[in-house]
């Protein structure tokens, strides 16, 4: 199922691929690092799909192992967003994110890593608790975590 993102109109994030990625300090590798280079160089997160797996709509948490094998299967991951949107998101502060997020988690599938132990993480956005301000943190894929949050799209070429 697909739904657009709500939001104030204006609010347009711009995204610099020639800028650094920042990785997490402990040793890994990309997993499909051209995915990154995919994507427009700035949207309006209004223009963006939420899907929901059908098990999710059906009010059961997918695990996201599941989730990414789902995505990696259906040609998805490549419209997700990445950690270069989740950096230019992250920088439009929390009040952008609000406005456009609310409060929910936002996993970035299309950048997937990997530890030097083969465990397998994503980036993903969210409100810091207590503090005024967003966090960009490394979300483990394959620790059986349920996941009942939307996965963001772009639209289909």
């Amino acid at each position: 199922m697909f739904i657009t993102v709500g939001g104030l109109a204006g609010g347009v994030v711009h995204v610099d691929r020639a800028g650094d990625l920042m990785f997490p300090d402990w040793e890994h590798r990309i997993i499909q690092p051209s995915f990154e280079s995919f994507g427009p160089i700035a949207f309006v997160p209004k223009s963006l799909e939420t899907w929901f797996h059908k098990n999710q709509e059906s009010g059961v948490p997918m695990i996201a192992e599941d989730l990414l094998l789902y995505l990696e299967q259906n040609k998805m991951r490549e419209r997700c967003l990445g950690l270069y949107e989740a950096q230019a998101i992250q920088k439009k502060g929390i009040r952008f994110y609000r406005e456009h997020f609310g409060s929910e988690i936002v996993l970035c599938w299309k950048c997937v890593i990997a530890r030097s132990d083969g465990l397998r993480y994503v980036p993903f956005l969210a409100e810091a608790t207590g503090r005024e301000e967003v966090v960009l943190g490394w979300f483990p894929v394959d620790c059986r975590r349920h996941i009942d949050a939307p996965v963001y799209l772009f639209p289909a070429q």
